[in-house]
């Protein structure tokens, strides 16, 4: 029967332990010092970043004369300027829109626009 160095010679057991004490602490400083992973990101996200590469101004004048009703102007004004959430539209205007759904359906619209426009890719 064959034995292991390790069983034999419990120094180099303990070395073995150590070297791997070490690498899991290593292991560990090292992910606390990693950047976080970035979350999926929203489509509002995804539209401001696709957004700096157009020329910013542009694409506000844009989405400016392709409003086609008041709802959408409101939801472009409170959305994408003002960076309001749906909900918080919601509760701001429920006169206009009286459902969070309302909201993420024109804002939708306005992002299947943009896409179309310009060509990009969800």
């Amino acid at each position: 029967m064959k034995v292991s160095q390790a069983e034999t010679n419990p120094c180099a057991c303990r070395e073995w332990q150590r070297g791997e004490i070490r690498a899991h602490r290593l292991h560990q400083r090292l992910a606390a010092d990693a950047p976080p992973t970035p979350e999926p990101r929203p489509l509002e996200q995804l539209w401001t970043q696709k957004a700096a590469a157009v020329e910013r101004e542009n694409l506000r004048r844009w989405l400016q004369e392709q409003c086609q009703d008041e709802a959408e102007k409101m939801v472009y004004q409170l959305s994408f300027e003002e960076e309001l959430k749906p909900g918080q539209i919601v509760t701001r205007l429920p006169d206009h829109f009286p459902d969070v759904q309302d909201v993420y359906r024109i804002k939708l619209r306005l992002y299947r626009r943009i896409q179309r426009s310009f060509g990009w890719g969800e």
